[in-house]
């Protein structure tokens, strides 16, 4: 939505189950950002809010950014939201989901070491990472992977698939 700024920003709203506005007629800021919030990701909390996650260029650097809204509309990862790996690198494409333990799992793909690869951290209900400060390699590939979904396994963990370039010629799930 650009009504802040040229380079648009995030909103969010909450929609009763007979498609009322819940939270006002134009939605509450998930990020105001100075620069673009892009591949924009969300799910249920499990609590009438919702986990979101974006791509944010704000530092002039690609990261991944999460934010959780709840039920009244309230952000409660601050202002800004968190960022979701310290590697302040070429992340993209996230993918969100809520963890059954009130934080929320959130995969991503990066380039390092000269490949794509997915990585993934878990959030705690506070925001705090859970997980290695630069995310979890889901893949040992050497030519690299691309996230495509993650959830919850029930026990603190995740299960995640993505598609892996080692074949060079086609790509497969994993």
């Amino acid at each position: 939505d650009f009504r802040g700024d040229t380079a648009g920003n995030l909103f969010g709203q909450r929609l009763s189950p007979g498609g009322s506005l819940l939270w006002g007629p134009d939605g509450v800021p998930v990020s105001l950002g100075a620069r673009h919030e892009v591949f924009i990701v969300a799910t249920s909390d499990g609590a009438g809010g919702m986990f979101v996650a974006w791509r944010d260029d704000r530092d002039s650097i690609f990261t991944i950014r999460a934010q959780r809204v709840d039920d009244d509309g309230n952000l409660l990862w601050g202002t800004d939201g968190v960022v979701v790996c310290a590697n302040h690198g070429s992340q993209q494409s996230p993918r969100i989901s809520i963890d059954a333990m009130g934080g929320a799992l959130v995969a991503w793909t990066e380039i390092r070491g000269g490949a794509m690869h997915s990585f993934a951290q878990r959030l705690n209900a506070a925001g705090q990472l859970q997980w290695a400060p630069f995310g979890v390699q889901l893949s040992t590939s050497l030519l690299g992977t691309f996230v495509n979904h993650i959830d919850a396994d029930g026990t603190g963990g995740a299960v995640a698939s993505s598609q892996d370039y080692r074949s060079q010629n086609n790509s497969s799930q994993t």
